[in-house]
């Protein structure tokens, strides 16, 4: 299917996303490349908004950081207890601990779900493709084994369907090249990337609990830190940062706690916790390293952040990836002109490139416990001026809510059949219960602040392929705005947690909205079954008496002449349908209350010979009577 372009400049990631974390690698020297397709003048003062419906007015708005509901725990809980974690990895000297948290995560599950008792899944393959490809996540001149990566880059280039393969299919370090082909190629795909949050916003932060609630529910957590040994106690394999703006520069896997891990088994010559308790971390520094490649890290470590649960699924569970957010979670916006309310619709229009059903819908939450409302519609006409992707009609409807925040795949309640070539569309309301930032979009340059002046830093371009491809959003569901290449400008980004470079985003150029539709092999797929036409019973006819001198009659069959087609829409309401057959029976049997015209061959009775008509009409027979003379 036709998808749209990305081009990026890795720097300029990194230019406002902070320090992407690469095992131990250096990222210093930060720089931003700007592209072609710019749709300003390069230095030019940003003063434009979106469009009309996005000016918005001064309102004040708090920020809110609420913590999960206090749940609880046992004092001690380890996953490798249950045997669901993998054998520790051993990165080496390249920066894919990213790419190694973020398998590590997708294995555990693939075990805890009786998919695969032992999988092993190509690290190599999901940092090569990040970077490389026909069509790449981002562009980077950097060797992409040592670029590293985020969660979020994890999270765009795993719901691509770019992987994941298993490992004997790509092992780790063997090349430095793969085939171009090789780029889609997965053995399974993801569907979950809970808690996962947008390329524009700083290392989340979360709270004891909330992490905990994670794992115990048997989720492995790809995680981050600052791994400077300074940090670390060798003897106790117990690491502490206690500086505050220490960065992060490493990924993790969070596998279990203990709240009793005493504080002294931090390093004594620096400033040690205030309070027992450590989460136990596995590392991807190989088995010689810690304890046994363990070991484990404050719950007041000053650097620890991020909280990246990935969830799979067999590849062939899902045959078709209809999307046009490929750079992936960039930024998040309301459709609200004033920005207050908290929900707001997201949609797309796909072309069916086969006749394989439709199943799933994949979409983005920007908050934790947010709502959503699915519906697919079929026989959608985006060609038309007026067109509104629910001008079609509605063939399936799903809804629920999403603990966290993050990645999701919906399954349909009812499965959408559809035909190659045929138009369809995907609408999701969105609700949240504290940011009106409620839609998931790409973006492709954000305006920011500085003073007298603005500097424009660019995040992702991403454009369909044409305006019948594009994105729409909408507060109430009847009025669509398409997005792609509009600006935005932001009231309260101050809720939009974002990175230190972006503290004072004034606009952001937006792209595709995060939504996906996927289709199943249609020999897997139940499909729900066509009504069946209503019943018709013809009435009982009563045999007049038998008579003892018949008259002579001749007996001759006379194919009735075509009746005008209004004559059979008994009711006018413009359709000939099984209301107008209705309409007739009660008539012949006496029970209508109302008058119509149920004579359909005008013979001045309505009688058998009008039901055995209007029946032939309504089945496509040729209607013939018997008459007699």
């Amino acid at each position: 299917m036709k998808k749209v372009t990305a081009i990026i400049s890795l720097a300029a990631v990194f230019a406002f996303y902070g320090l992407i974390y690469d095992g131990m690698c250096d990222t210093s020297g930060e720089r931003l490349i700007y592209t072609e397709h710019v749709s300003y003048r390069e230095g030019e003062e940003e003063t434009l908004t979106a469009t009309s419906f996005l000016d918005a007015i001064d309102i004040a708005m708090a920020e809110n950081e609420a913590d999960p509901e206090t749940t609880e725990f046992p004092e001690k809980f380890s996953l490798t207890d249950l045997g669901i974690i993998t054998k520790v990895k051993k990165q080496g000297d390249y920066g894919m601990c990213w790419a190694i948290a973020a398998t590590d995560s997708v294995e555990t599950q693939l075990i805890e779900n009786g998919i695969d008792d032992h999988p092993d899944l190509s690290e190599w393959h999901l940092g090569y493709f990040a970077y490389r490809g026909y069509k790449p996540l981002m562009s980077t001149e950097e060797n992409v084994f040592n670029t590293g990566g985020t969660n979020t880059i994890a999270a765009a280039t795993l719901s691509r369907w770019q992987g994941l393969i298993t490992e004997d299919k790509a092992p780790y370090g063997t090349v430095q090249s793969m085939e171009p082909y090789m780029q889609y190629a997965a053995d399974y795909k993801v569907t979950d990337v809970l808690n996962v949050h947008p390329l524009s916003s700083s290392h989340v932060k979360h709270s004891v609990n909330f992490m905990k609630e994670l794992v115990y529910n048997h989720n492995a957590v790809a995680a981050a830190c600052y791994s400077r040994p300074e940090y670390y106690n060798e003897y106790t394999h117990a690491h502490y940062v206690d500086e505050e703006g220490a960065g992060i520069d490493h990924a993790i896997l969070v596998v279990g706690w203990d709240d009793n891990y005493s504080r002294k088994n931090f390093r004594r010559d620096r400033s040690q916790p205030e309070h027992n308790g450590a989460w136990l971390v596995k590392n991807s520094w190989g088995t010689d390293w810690g304890d046994k490649g363990y070991f484990w890290i404050s719950y007041e470590d000053k650097s620890f952040c991020e909280a990246g649960c990935y969830n799979s699924v067999p590849a062939d569970t899902y045959s078709t990836n209809y999307q046009y957010d490929e750079a992936g979670w960039c930024v998040s916006i309301s459709a609200d002109a004033n920005q207050k309310n908290l929900s707001g619709y997201m949609a797309n229009t796909f072309t069916a490139e086969n006749d394989d059903p439709i199943t799933a819908v994949a979409f983005y939450t920007t908050e934790d416990d947010a709502d959503y409302e699915i519906s697919v519609y079929t026989g959608t006409d985006p060609s038309s001026r007026s067109y509104s992707p629910v001008n079609g009609t509605l063939a399936s409807q799903t809804s629920g809510s999403q603990r966290y925040t993050g990645y999701h795949t919906v399954n349909l309640e009812t499965p959408v059949s559809v035909k190659q070539g045929d138009k369809f569309s995907v609408v999701v309301r969105l609700t949240n219960h504290e940011s009106p930032y409620c839609i998931p979009m790409e973006a492709s340059a954000a305006t920011v602040s500085a003073g007298f002046f603005s500097s424009h830093t660019y995040l992702f371009h991403t454009f369909a392929d044409s305006e019948t491809d594009s994105s729409y959003i909408s507060l109430d569901g009847k009025t669509w705005y398409l997005t792609t290449n509009k600006r935005y400008s932001y009231n309260y980004p101050e809720y939009l947690g974002l990175s230190a470079p972006l503290k004072k985003l004034r606009s952001i150029v937006l792209g595709n909205t995060c939504l996906k539709a996927f289709s199943s092999p249609a020999d897997s797929v139940i499909l729900p079954e066509e009504p069946d036409p209503p019943a018709i019973t013809e009435p009982a006819v009563t045999t007049e008496p038998e008579v003892t001198e018949p008259a002579e009659t001749t007996s001759v069959t006379t194919e009735v002449p075509p009746l005008a087609e209004d004559k059979f829409d008994i009711n006018k309401d413009g359709k000939v349908n099984a209301e107008d057959l209705n309409i007739l029976i009660s008539c012949f049997h006496g029970t209508l209350s109302e008058k119509y015209d149920t004579d359909m061959n005008e013979d001045g009775k309505t009688a058998i010979t009008d039901l055995i008509l209007m029946k032939d009409r309504l089945t496509g027979t040729q209607y013939s009577v018997d008459t007699s003379n």
